[in-house]
């Protein structure tokens, strides 16, 4: 997933992939905040504010974000904020690539449900057995 950003995080560009599985059309991204469609949580991080300055002490900054679908589902990506420079070497906007790690997000959930439950069940097993 790929999107162009300016300093401020407006969308200049986005790919396909982006809006095919975000749901939305080209025109209904461009020229939006990216923070539009990060859920809540994420929203308020100050980071956010001047993300060029962000990328100025590294060439690149990357960051797990949850992020909102069209129809409210929750995606989690892994997002890498690169610097795009002008010929004076000022970054003057950014790239920013999106790995989706979503389905590896529902598998941890389900292991640590899981474990939880495990626990649970053998203290029970150990009260009974007690009793």
């Amino acid at each position: 997933y790929y999107l162009e950003l300016s300093c401020e995080g407006r969308i200049i560009s986005s790919n396909a992939l982006f809006q095919k599985e975000f749901g939305y059309k080209r025109s209904e991204i461009s020229n939006r905040n990216f923070t539009d469609f990060l859920h809540e949580s994420h929203k308020q991080d100050v980071r956010f504010g001047n993300l060029c300055g962000m990328c100025e002490d590294n060439n690149q900054n990357s960051i797990s974000l949850k992020f909102m679908t069209k129809d409210g589902r929750e995606k989690y990506f892994v997002a890498s904020f690169s610097p795009l420079k002008n010929l004076a070497g000022e970054t003057n906007k950014l790239m920013l690539i999106m790995i989706d790690f979503t389905r590896q997000h529902e598998l941890q959930d389900q292991i640590r449900d899981l474990l939880v439950n495990t626990k649970r069940e053998k203290a029970v097993l150990e009260l009974n057995a007690v009793m």
